[in-house]
């Protein structure tokens, strides 16, 4: 499970607080909670809107509300049991389940706003751009779930691609970080890399 940064917990938080559905000092304090399990180490850092209806200061409806507000919503995986927020989006016409693949549904009640899993699929109404495929035809430009399109930047530590996301359907940027080349290893071009 990815770790969700503290920026997205807080827009989300703020969100709450504009509409007056929390205080600040119970943001705070769920915040708060929050970063104490990552001090800890610890793998699974609760939601917040799950801390929020743990203490009571919120319902799950109430999260649900506030999840589509951000355009959000909360699907489930019958066969697995997971829940994940997804963003809603127009060109999307299914969305499915990163560990068995299935079709992810709208709970029947919001009964547990705890959000187990992160990772989805997209399935698009849109076909995937001729580019993508194109490029998806060439082996080493396929990455895990991404397709490398072409170089947008470069620096000092890594390379900065534009790449199609198989999972999400859309292209993002992809920076990738040089490893250090052993002493005297050659590179592509021949010539020997002493740096």
């Amino acid at each position: 499970m990815e770790r969700a940064t503290e920026i997205e917990l807080f827009d989300f938080g703020q969100l709450l607080v504009r509409n007056s559905l929390i205080s600040e000092a119970a943001l705070e304090e769920c915040l708060e909670a929050q970063r104490e399990v990552s001090r800890r180490g610890m793998d699974v850092i609760p939601r917040l809107g799950e801390l929020l209806v743990a203490r009571g200061y919120l319902t799950e409806e109430q999260v649900v509300t506030a999840l589509s507000q951000q355009e959000m919503a909360i699907l489930f995986c019958p066969r697995c049991e997971v829940q994940v927020n997804v963003p809603q989006r127009d060109d999307v016409r299914e969305v499915r389940c990163i560990r068995c693949r299935g079709t992810l549904i709208v709970p029947r009640e919001p009964r547990d706003v705890k959000v187990s899993e992160d990772s989805i699929i997209f399935i698009s109404r849109e076909p995937v751009p001729s580019e993508v495929e194109e490029a998806s035809r060439e082996s080493w430009r396929r990455f895990g779930k991404y397709t490398l399109i072409n170089e947008i930047g470069r620096g000092g530590a890594g390379v900065v691609h534009r790449a199609w996301d198989h999972y999400l359907n859309q292209f993002v940027a992809l920076k990738r970080i040089h490893p250090e080349p052993p002493a005297g290893r050659r590179t592509r071009t021949g010539i020997e890399d002493r740096s």
